[in-house]
């Protein structure tokens, strides 16, 4: 079995080349300083997988916002057709009496087509008295959503420092999925414009520890300027990969891993039972099952982000127990004894 070293399955695996930043209408700012350090644009056709749990959501099917939801900043959101509508105005609003992490928030919604110069919707994340992530998909030429933006935002205004505002893939609209890995770190968008379950399009931009970790909250919404969406829906973030054992040790034993990321890296560890906190690399905060571990091998999942290997094991190595890390989202699975 090859053994390598636990900092190879923490180090982030991106894919891509940074995009320049631009320039937002909606916040009246120049080009957006770190940005372009830290965003990345993968690959079409390789989808992200969550496996997240909705503990809320909403379909605005009725004539108002009622109690569920309360206007922080403007007081330009409203229901119509049974849609949510964001008027002029950065707006947002927040799900009333529901506290989430910002690291466990996982949002989506359906963007539909009604894109004028500079509409946008997004999601709030992390929101509290001072600070909160402002994330969106936005409309900067009128017709189609083109720009992406990863903000932080004071009130309804105020500058990004981390994150910024890039072109993206033209899409008509479809269903969008926000979310953060790396231990709470980099903020995700996922988009399905084909609304099939397939998320051809993925962004990602990566500091929010840095510069704003300790100012983060728990509140979450919807923002958007003169937009339409639908069909929100609020998830408890990655629960991890599940693994399974066949065979017996000593002797042949085949490992099989479902609910990773589609075509991601799977990092298999193996020790004395136990626990450890990573308390550092990209995957710092995460937690283990396993008391010393060491990393058996990192593989690739397929694209429904499954794992089927087999190998034979000595004696030495039966009693400890094992445990498979989706190293992208940062989430490991539950143990299992060898």
């Amino acid at each position: 079995m090859l053994l390598l070293p636990l900092s190879l399955l923490l180090a982030p695996l991106q894919t891509g080349l940074p995009l320049p930043p631009s320039m937002d209408p909606n916040l009246a700012q120049g080009p957006m300083g770190r940005a372009a350090l830290g965003y990345v644009a993968a690959l079409p056709q390789q989808p992200q997988s969550l496996a997240a749990g909705s503990i809320d959501s909403d379909d605005f099917n009725r004539v108002s916002l009622g109690a569920g939801w309360t206007q922080v900043a403007g007081a330009n959101f409203s229901i119509s057709g049974d849609t949510l509508i964001s008027g002029p105005g950065n707006n947002w609003i927040r799900r009333t009496g529901l506290a989430v992490n910002y690291v466990d928030a996982t949002t989506e919604f359906d963007l539909l087509t009604n894109p004028g110069f500079a509409s946008y919707t997004g999601a709030v994340m992390g929101g509290s008295a001072v600070d909160r992530l402002w994330t969106k998909v936005q409309s900067n030429s009128g017709g189609l959503y083109d720009y992406i933006g990863f903000y932080h935002l004071t009130g309804s205004s105020g500058l990004p420092n981390y994150g910024g505002f890039f072109a993206i893939t033209p899409v008509t609209g479809g269903r969008v999925r926000m979310y953060i890995t790396d231990a709470g770190d980099t903020m995700n968008i996922d988009i399905d414009e084909a609304y099939d379950g397939v998320f051809e399009h993925h962004y990602e931009s990566s500091g929010i520890i840095t510069d704003l970790g300790a100012v983060l909250g728990d509140e979450v919404g919807i923002c958007g300027v003169i937009a339409i969406s639908d069909n929100w829906d609020l998830g408890d973030g990655p629960s991890g990969p599940s693994l399974g054992l066949t065979g017996s040790c000593p002797g042949s034993v085949t490992f099989g891993v479902s609910g990773a990321t589609p075509f991601g890296a799977v990092g298999l560890l193996f020790g004395p039972s136990g626990s450890l906190t990573l308390a550092g690399g990209s995957c710092a905060g995460m937690s283990l099952e396993i008391a010393a571990p060491t990393v058996g091998g990192i593989f690739a999942a397929d694209i429904n982000g499954d794992l089927f290997f087999s190998a034979s094991l000595p004696a030495g190595a039966c009693g400890l127990s094992v445990q498979a890390v989706d190293v992208a989202a940062c989430a490991p699975s539950n143990a299992e004894i060898l």
